[in-house]
């Protein structure tokens, strides 16, 4: 379901989440930090064996993280409903905006795919945010 990475510097995948219900559970743990770069980071992906961090290592994409920097969760909550869904607070949390909203996918989405479906994903929340 989800693999970290130790540091921003760290380019050896670990897993951490084997389920969307784990995920959830260290998604809701909040660490605030004094830099962005002593944080560390996830991505909803599988890799192949031995594979290091980075598209070309990637097999499968089990969730759509959309990046809400600089807008609203209330902009696209309309457009979750009937979906399953967590929200996070990013570094740049301001009280209203900086929030990564995930939703997983019902199946694993091959790599070759992801481009096209991160396509439609994107349009399916009006094109705001990353």
């Amino acid at each position: 379901m989800a693999v970290g990475f130790d540091s921003v510097r760290s380019v050896k995948p670990r897993p951490l989440a084997d389920s969307w219900e784990a995920l959830v559970a260290v998604l809701g743990v909040h660490v605030e930090r004094e830099r962005k770069q002593d944080g560390n980071l996830w991505s909803p992906v599988t890799y192949a064996p031995g594979a290091t961090r980075g598209l070309a290592g990637v097999e499968t994409v089990e969730a759509f993280v959309l990046d809400l920097d600089d807008v609203p969760l209330d902009a696209v909550r309309p457009r979750l409903d009937g979906l399953e869904w967590v929200a996070y607070s990013t570094w740049s949390f301001s009280g209203s905006s900086g929030v990564h909203v995930v939703v997983p996918f019902s199946a694993p989405v091959d790599v070759w795919e992801w481009e096209s479906v991160w396509d439609a994903c994107f349009a399916s929340f009006g094109g705001v945010g990353d």
